[in-house]
């Protein structure tokens, strides 16, 4: 995921570790990038095999401000 958003252009990132688990947030420069990023193979792989303990939905990806 690190490598895949670097090379998107990510512009930060971060890992915050919580009592349900981790959760890795990136930042890019434009909603464009973001939806290309979000729109790789790779990372809607990495992202289906995660579930989301509050919601049960496997995948989430979460985007806004």
């Amino acid at each position: 995921m690190i490598d895949a958003a670097i090379a998107d252009r990510a512009v930060r990132w971060s890992w915050r570790e919580h009592r349900r688990g981790v959760v890795f947030e990136i930042a890019f420069r434009t909603e464009r990038i973001r939806d290309e990023f979000c729109g790789q193979l790779l990372v809607k792989a990495v992202l289906g095999a995660v579930p989301d303990q509050e919601s049960g939905e496997d995948g989430v990806i979460r985007t806004g401000g």
